[in-house]
């Protein structure tokens, strides 16, 4: 089973007076990158949140927002010190008096910060890291359906493409002898004209065979192909994450029909390596976004 490192989830949940919204949202990444974003409350659950996502998704980015819908009267308490506000009114009342000034107003009193506050409501943080990891459990399920979803469109994609390239290499393997015969004749013709000539070069003779021979044979290439293909719908089929290993047998993929190319001496494998690099692109592509 393949999955995508592209999803979403979003949820939400009740308690007490606290409404939590959590949103989910996985992209491409070579590796596990955590990100959680929200209010400063809930930073002590982040770890929390990290090791539970962490046990279902092994590669992406991964970016968490963690909110509350309601109003910050909810989660906030609004504090009067009354004895500080005493001392103050007595003052200023005071000094009003005195100097015939009008009496002090409520909101003259908001000037000094410090006879309020502004504090977070107590909360029990095992009541809120279970209602949390409830909530995370429940958006990664709807995160893991998108996943597997995107992933089984890529799968039948690769194989797809997997199976063209397959056609191309068999296509090469059945061409590369044909092919070869057409150039030893073409060699062995130039090679007996240049011995008829009494001032042949023999070094030039023996240049010919050496390229002829290093060009000749690119069995080993395809044998190796092969087995590449076999390996890559090997892994496909495991359950474990296998978007490196896939981007590593590409790799080695890559380099055989980069060296068929070199070695090519006809217009029809040069055609014929050039589609398989053309399938190996198009692969490498869609392994990019496989966890």
């Amino acid at each position: 089973m393949v999955y995508s490192m592209t999803g979403f989830g979003r949820g939400q949940i009740q308690i007490d007076e606290w409404s939590l919204i959590m949103e989910i949202k996985t992209v491409n990444h070579r590796y596990f990158d955590f990100i959680m974003r929200g209010p400063e409350v809930f930073s002590p659950f982040q770890e929390n949140i990290r090791r539970k996502i962490s046990e279902k998704i092994h590669r992406g980015r991964i970016e968490v927002s963690l909110y509350y819908r309601k109003g910050e009267s909810d989660v906030y308490e609004f504090i009067i010190h009354e004895r500080l506000w005493d001392n103050i009114h007595r003052s200023l009342t005071k000094l009003a008096e005195k100097y015939n000034y009008e009496k002090p107003r409520l909101q003259d009193f908001f000037q000094f910060k410090e006879i309020y506050s502004l504090e977070s409501k107590e909360i029990n943080e095992t009541k809120m890291k279970e209602a949390i990891l409830k909530l995370t459990d429940q958006v990664m399920d709807q995160v893991l359906f998108m996943r597997r979803k995107e992933g089984n469109a890529l799968e039948e994609d690769l194989r797809q493409n997997l199976q063209l390239m397959s056609i191309s290499v068999t296509k090469l393997e059945e061409d590369a002898p044909i092919i070869n015969r057409e150039y030893e004749h073409r060699l062995r013709k130039k090679i007996e004209e240049m011995i008829q000539d009494q001032d042949y070069d023999e070094q030039r003779v023996l240049t010919e065979v050496a390229i002829f021979s290093e060009k000749s044979d690119i069995h080993e290439e395809i044998t190796r192909l092969k087995s590449h293909i076999q390996y890559f719908k090997e892994i496909l089929n495991e359950k474990k994450a296998k978007g490196r290993t896939l981007d590593f047998i590409l790799q080695e993929m890559n380099r055989e029909a980069n060296t068929i190319c070199s070695k090519s001496n006809h217009a029809g494998l040069t055609r014929d390596a050039v589609a398989i690099k053309s399938y190996i692109d198009q692969l490498k592509e869609q392994v990019q976004n496989i966890e």
